[in-house]
């Protein structure tokens, strides 16, 4: 089950939902700083996302909802979840941005 705090007691919940065995990956944090300060997060984001899908066989048209999250915005951030669906092959699906989208943050809005 996942609940989305829309407000002041105003919860969103969503049952039946998951992430596949293996459809899930992590951004390396601490290369940040290192060999990837000089790439743009998003164009990285969704090479290695097309290259995570395709490796593990798993179809863009199997998502139906992109949650993209950013903290530090870069050029064309403002489009980022159309712009990065549509670069991994799903550019049928919608989903929400989170600015400042902190670990703590997604992990709230995963439980």
């Amino acid at each position: 089950m996942v609940n989305f705090i829309l407000g002041p007691g105003e919860v969103m919940v969503f049952r039946d939902i998951y992430i596949p065995y293996g459809g899930y990956w992590g951004a390396p944090f601490c290369a940040w700083h290192g060999s990837f300060q000089s790439l743009h997060s998003i164009k990285f984001a969704a090479e290695i996302g097309q290259r995570f899908l395709q490796e593990n066989k798993i179809s863009p048209k199997e998502f139906d909802e992109l949650i993209f999250s950013i903290s530090i915005p870069q050029i064309s951030a403002f489009y980022g979840t159309p712009w990065l669906a549509g670069m991994i092959g799903a550019g049928h699906i919608p989903g929400p941005m989170i600015s400042l989208g902190h670990v703590l943050l997604v992990q709230e809005v995963m439980n």
